[in-house]
Protein backbone atom coordinates (compact mmCIF):
# COMPACT_ATOMS: atom_id res chain seq x y z
CA UNK A 1 0.00 0.00 0.00
CA UNK A 2 0.75 3.41 -0.76
CA UNK A 3 2.30 5.24 2.63
CA UNK A 4 0.74 8.16 1.61
CA UNK A 5 -3.01 6.87 2.39
CA UNK A 6 -4.59 8.74 4.87
CA UNK A 7 -5.67 7.39 8.02
CA UNK A 8 -9.50 7.56 7.28
CA UNK A 9 -9.17 6.27 3.74
CA UNK A 10 -6.87 2.89 6.00
CA UNK A 11 -9.98 2.30 8.54
CA UNK A 12 -12.31 2.35 5.34
CA UNK A 13 -10.44 -0.44 3.44
CA UNK A 14 -10.12 -2.81 6.97
CA UNK A 15 -14.00 -2.33 7.41
CA UNK A 16 -14.62 -3.00 3.87
CA UNK A 17 -12.25 -6.67 3.85
CA UNK A 18 -13.36 -7.17 7.40
CA UNK A 19 -17.39 -7.34 5.82
CA UNK A 20 -15.99 -9.25 2.60
CA UNK A 21 -14.01 -12.00 5.28
CA UNK A 22 -17.35 -12.60 7.31
CA UNK A 23 -19.30 -13.42 4.14
CA UNK A 24 -16.42 -15.67 3.05
CA UNK A 25 -16.49 -17.18 5.99
CA UNK A 26 -20.37 -17.68 5.63
CA UNK A 27 -19.96 -18.99 2.31
CA UNK A 28 -16.61 -21.13 2.56
CA UNK A 29 -18.64 -24.38 3.85
CA UNK A 30 -21.06 -24.17 0.51
CA UNK A 31 -18.57 -24.24 -2.09
CA UNK A 32 -17.13 -27.46 -3.17
CA UNK A 33 -13.41 -26.77 -1.88
CA UNK A 34 -11.67 -23.54 -0.06
CA UNK A 35 -8.05 -23.76 0.75
CA UNK A 36 -7.72 -20.68 2.24
CA UNK A 37 -9.11 -16.56 2.62
CA UNK A 38 -12.32 -16.11 0.85
CA UNK A 39 -13.39 -12.43 0.43
CA UNK A 40 -16.75 -11.76 -0.86
CA UNK A 41 -18.48 -8.67 -1.65
CA UNK A 42 -21.68 -7.33 -1.28
CA UNK A 43 -24.51 -8.37 -3.50
CA UNK A 44 -23.03 -11.41 -4.76
CA UNK A 45 -25.46 -14.41 -6.33
CA UNK A 46 -23.66 -17.79 -6.43
CA UNK A 47 -25.38 -20.64 -7.56
CA UNK A 48 -24.74 -24.17 -7.68
CA UNK A 49 -21.87 -23.33 -5.23
CA UNK A 50 -20.62 -26.93 -4.93
CA UNK A 51 -18.75 -26.71 -8.21
CA UNK A 52 -16.76 -23.92 -7.41
CA UNK A 53 -13.45 -24.54 -6.01
CA UNK A 54 -11.19 -22.32 -4.39
CA UNK A 55 -7.78 -21.69 -3.59
CA UNK A 56 -5.98 -18.98 -1.08
CA UNK A 57 -6.80 -15.38 -1.07
CA UNK A 58 -9.92 -14.92 -4.04
CA UNK A 59 -11.58 -11.60 -3.84
CA UNK A 60 -14.95 -11.83 -5.05
CA UNK A 61 -16.07 -8.13 -5.61
CA UNK A 62 -19.63 -6.49 -5.28
CA UNK A 63 -22.31 -8.01 -7.20
CA UNK A 64 -20.56 -10.92 -8.66
CA UNK A 65 -22.52 -13.06 -10.63
CA UNK A 66 -21.69 -16.90 -10.95
CA UNK A 67 -23.81 -19.80 -11.79
CA UNK A 68 -21.88 -22.59 -11.32
CA UNK A 69 -23.44 -25.60 -12.45
CA UNK A 70 -20.98 -27.10 -15.03
CA UNK A 71 -19.67 -30.76 -16.31
CA UNK A 72 -15.75 -29.66 -14.74
CA UNK A 73 -16.51 -26.88 -12.13
CA UNK A 74 -15.34 -23.45 -12.13
CA UNK A 75 -11.68 -23.72 -10.79
CA UNK A 76 -9.69 -20.59 -9.01
CA UNK A 77 -6.26 -20.64 -8.16
CA UNK A 78 -4.34 -18.64 -5.79
CA UNK A 79 -4.66 -14.75 -5.59
CA UNK A 80 -7.45 -14.44 -8.16
CA UNK A 81 -10.18 -11.34 -8.38
CA UNK A 82 -13.17 -11.09 -10.04
CA UNK A 83 -14.54 -7.52 -10.49
CA UNK A 84 -17.63 -5.97 -10.08
CA UNK A 85 -20.80 -6.86 -11.64
CA UNK A 86 -18.49 -10.12 -13.32
CA UNK A 87 -20.95 -12.56 -14.87
CA UNK A 88 -19.72 -16.44 -14.78
CA UNK A 89 -22.22 -18.38 -16.99
CA UNK A 90 -21.32 -21.91 -18.30
CA UNK A 91 -24.84 -22.87 -17.86
CA UNK A 92 -28.16 -20.79 -18.35
CA UNK A 93 -30.41 -19.88 -15.41
CA UNK A 94 -33.33 -21.21 -17.21
CA UNK A 95 -32.30 -24.88 -18.38
CA UNK A 96 -30.71 -25.83 -21.07
CA UNK A 97 -27.55 -27.56 -21.68
CA UNK A 98 -25.14 -28.26 -18.90
CA UNK A 99 -21.90 -26.24 -19.70
CA UNK A 100 -18.06 -26.76 -19.36
CA UNK A 101 -17.09 -24.54 -17.10
CA UNK A 102 -13.58 -22.81 -16.15
CA UNK A 103 -10.44 -22.61 -14.62
CA UNK A 104 -8.40 -19.50 -13.68
CA UNK A 105 -4.80 -19.50 -12.82
CA UNK A 106 -2.64 -18.32 -9.84
CA UNK A 107 -2.58 -14.12 -9.79
CA UNK A 108 -4.95 -13.57 -12.67
CA UNK A 109 -7.76 -10.66 -12.66
CA UNK A 110 -10.93 -9.95 -13.98
CA UNK A 111 -12.07 -6.08 -14.17
CA UNK A 112 -15.47 -4.89 -13.55
CA UNK A 113 -18.12 -6.07 -15.69
CA UNK A 114 -16.71 -8.96 -17.41
CA UNK A 115 -18.69 -12.24 -19.11
CA UNK A 116 -17.34 -15.05 -19.08
CA UNK A 117 -19.81 -17.67 -20.48
CA UNK A 118 -17.70 -20.66 -20.36
CA UNK A 119 -20.35 -23.11 -21.73
CA UNK A 120 -17.59 -24.34 -24.01
CA UNK A 121 -14.51 -24.81 -21.57
CA UNK A 122 -12.31 -21.61 -20.58
CA UNK A 123 -8.86 -22.32 -19.62
CA UNK A 124 -7.25 -18.90 -18.33
CA UNK A 125 -3.59 -19.19 -17.31
CA UNK A 126 -1.83 -17.25 -14.29
CA UNK A 127 -1.02 -13.74 -14.03
CA UNK A 128 -3.85 -12.91 -16.56
CA UNK A 129 -4.66 -9.32 -16.14
CA UNK A 130 -8.29 -9.03 -17.81
CA UNK A 131 -9.57 -4.87 -18.24
CA UNK A 132 -13.34 -4.03 -17.68
CA UNK A 133 -16.34 -5.22 -19.77
CA UNK A 134 -13.91 -8.15 -21.68
CA UNK A 135 -16.35 -10.57 -22.78
CA UNK A 136 -15.26 -14.36 -23.19
CA UNK A 137 -18.30 -16.61 -25.39
CA UNK A 138 -17.38 -20.57 -25.49
CA UNK A 139 -20.39 -20.72 -27.97
CA UNK A 140 -21.59 -19.41 -31.28
CA UNK A 141 -24.82 -19.97 -32.85
CA UNK A 142 -25.51 -22.37 -35.71
CA UNK A 143 -27.16 -20.47 -38.23
CA UNK A 144 -26.98 -22.55 -41.78
CA UNK A 145 -30.68 -22.90 -42.22
CA UNK A 146 -32.57 -19.46 -43.72
CA UNK A 147 -35.39 -21.11 -43.21
CA UNK A 148 -34.99 -21.82 -39.44
CA UNK A 149 -35.05 -19.25 -36.63
CA UNK A 150 -31.52 -18.65 -35.51
CA UNK A 151 -32.31 -19.09 -31.68
CA UNK A 152 -34.14 -22.62 -32.80
CA UNK A 153 -30.63 -23.54 -34.60
CA UNK A 154 -28.48 -24.40 -31.39
CA UNK A 155 -25.17 -23.70 -30.15
CA UNK A 156 -21.66 -24.97 -31.19
CA UNK A 157 -18.74 -24.87 -28.23
CA UNK A 158 -15.61 -24.68 -28.45
CA UNK A 159 -12.77 -23.82 -25.73
CA UNK A 160 -10.76 -20.65 -25.09
CA UNK A 161 -7.30 -21.12 -23.79
CA UNK A 162 -5.38 -18.09 -22.06
CA UNK A 163 -1.79 -18.77 -21.68
CA UNK A 164 0.01 -17.02 -19.08
CA UNK A 165 1.25 -13.45 -18.71
CA UNK A 166 -1.13 -12.16 -20.77
CA UNK A 167 -2.96 -8.39 -21.03
CA UNK A 168 -6.53 -8.31 -22.77
CA UNK A 169 -7.31 -4.56 -23.01
CA UNK A 170 -11.06 -3.21 -22.23
CA UNK A 171 -13.79 -3.91 -24.03
CA UNK A 172 -12.35 -6.68 -25.99
CA UNK A 173 -14.03 -10.23 -27.04
CA UNK A 174 -12.59 -13.23 -27.30
CA UNK A 175 -14.40 -16.44 -29.55
CA UNK A 176 -14.44 -19.99 -29.27
CA UNK A 177 -11.83 -22.60 -30.52
CA UNK A 178 -8.78 -19.84 -29.59
CA UNK A 179 -5.71 -19.87 -27.99
CA UNK A 180 -4.18 -16.71 -26.87
CA UNK A 181 -0.18 -17.46 -26.42
CA UNK A 182 1.83 -16.37 -23.54
CA UNK A 183 2.87 -12.84 -22.91
CA UNK A 184 0.72 -11.89 -25.61
CA UNK A 185 -1.25 -8.49 -25.41
CA UNK A 186 -5.42 -8.03 -26.94
CA UNK A 187 -5.57 -4.47 -27.12
CA UNK A 188 -8.95 -2.46 -25.86
CA UNK A 189 -11.84 -3.52 -28.12
CA UNK A 190 -10.42 -6.18 -30.32
CA UNK A 191 -12.54 -9.26 -31.51
CA UNK A 192 -10.50 -12.11 -31.29
CA UNK A 193 -11.51 -14.42 -33.69
CA UNK A 194 -8.26 -16.83 -34.33
CA UNK A 195 -5.34 -18.07 -32.22
CA UNK A 196 -2.60 -15.00 -31.21
CA UNK A 197 1.11 -16.14 -30.99
CA UNK A 198 2.85 -15.87 -28.00
CA UNK A 199 4.23 -12.06 -27.79
CA UNK A 200 2.62 -10.49 -30.12
CA UNK A 201 0.34 -7.64 -29.69
CA UNK A 202 -3.16 -7.63 -31.75
CA UNK A 203 -5.74 -5.21 -32.24
CA UNK A 204 -8.73 -4.66 -34.62
CA UNK A 205 -11.99 -6.14 -35.62
CA UNK A 206 -10.85 -8.97 -36.23
CA UNK A 207 -8.06 -9.20 -34.60
CA UNK A 208 -5.13 -8.57 -36.41
CA UNK A 209 -1.18 -9.02 -35.60
CA UNK A 210 0.49 -5.04 -35.13
CA UNK A 211 3.49 -6.25 -34.23
CA UNK A 212 5.59 -8.57 -31.94
CA UNK A 213 6.39 -7.44 -28.15
CA UNK A 214 10.12 -5.17 -28.09
CA UNK A 215 12.66 -7.48 -27.60
CA UNK A 216 10.98 -10.89 -28.14
CA UNK A 217 12.67 -13.16 -30.70
CA UNK A 218 10.40 -14.66 -33.52
CA UNK A 219 10.86 -17.81 -35.34
CA UNK A 220 10.02 -17.59 -38.82
CA UNK A 221 9.20 -20.63 -40.36
CA UNK A 222 9.51 -19.31 -44.25
CA UNK A 223 13.37 -18.54 -43.38
CA UNK A 224 13.83 -21.16 -40.43
CA UNK A 225 15.56 -17.81 -38.51
CA UNK A 226 14.99 -16.31 -35.49
CA UNK A 227 14.39 -12.45 -35.85
CA UNK A 228 13.67 -9.55 -33.68
CA UNK A 229 10.14 -8.36 -32.60
CA UNK A 230 8.68 -5.31 -35.87
CA UNK A 231 10.17 -2.44 -35.37
CA UNK A 232 13.80 -3.18 -33.63
CA UNK A 233 17.24 -3.85 -34.50
CA UNK A 234 19.79 -5.35 -32.40
CA UNK A 235 20.76 -2.42 -30.90
CA UNK A 236 17.92 -1.28 -29.45
CA UNK A 237 17.05 -4.30 -26.82
CA UNK A 238 18.38 -7.82 -25.69
CA UNK A 239 16.71 -10.36 -27.86
CA UNK A 240 14.75 -12.69 -25.33
CA UNK A 241 13.27 -15.67 -26.33
CA UNK A 242 10.05 -17.13 -24.32
CA UNK A 243 11.07 -20.04 -21.82
CA UNK A 244 9.11 -22.84 -23.69
CA UNK A 245 11.73 -22.59 -26.57
CA UNK A 246 14.92 -21.35 -24.63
Amino acid sequence: MDDNWPAHAVIELINVGLAMALRGILLRPRVGSSRGLLLVGKGTTLRNTRYIHCGKNIILEDYVEIQALSKRGILFSDNVSLGRYTVVRPTGNYGGQIGEGMVVGGGSSFGPYCYVGCSGYISIGSNVMIGPRVSFFGENHIYNDINLPIRSQGVKKGPIVVEDDVWIGANSVILPNVRIGMGAIIASGAVVTKNVEPYTIVGGVPARKIKYRPGYCAFSTATGDWGLGAGESEAQSPIATPKSLA
